[in-house]
């Protein structure tokens, strides 16, 4: 089942193989690393860098997917693709439409899987990701 932000049914088809304890700690992990990105990303936003955009971009691409972050994984691929090509004043707007859907995607896997939401890892975290940076 995919809800527009994930699919379910990859989580499903890893606890099939993994169970369930397996795989929160792939998300806790998953979280605590998009948390580190997020706030480099949203320091990015105040001082873009084209290169670094897009590298942490392709990584987000490529990681989000094995663990049906469907929606993370298509917009960190369009901001991969489009990043050289968007004009300085529009770096800031590209990367906060990802953080917003990190920030979305993360709430909803912590809602999936609470014990992957470490005690330093909590929904507010995420919001204020910047005061990390």
């Amino acid at each position: 089942m995919t809800d527009g932000i994930l699919d379910q049914t990859i989580l499903g088809i890893l606890e099939q193989r993994l169970g369930r304890e397996r795989v929160a700690k792939v998300v806790a992990a998953q979280l605590t690393h998009g948390v580190e990105q997020l706030a480099t990303l949203t320091a990015l936003e105040q001082a873009p860098d084209r290169a670094r955009i897009r590298a942490i971009a392709h990584q987000i691409a490529g990681s989000s997917g094995s663990i049906g972050l469907v929606r993370l994984g298509e917009t960190a691929g369009v901001v991969e693709a489009e990043i050289a090509d968007l004009p300085a004043d529009a770096l800031g707007d590209a990367v906060r439409r990802l953080t917003d859907v990190m920030r979305a995607s993360f709430d909803r896997l912590i809602e999936l899987y609470p014990q992957a939401a470490l005690a330093d890892l909590k929904s507010d975290d995420l919001k204020s990701a910047e005061l990390k940076s």
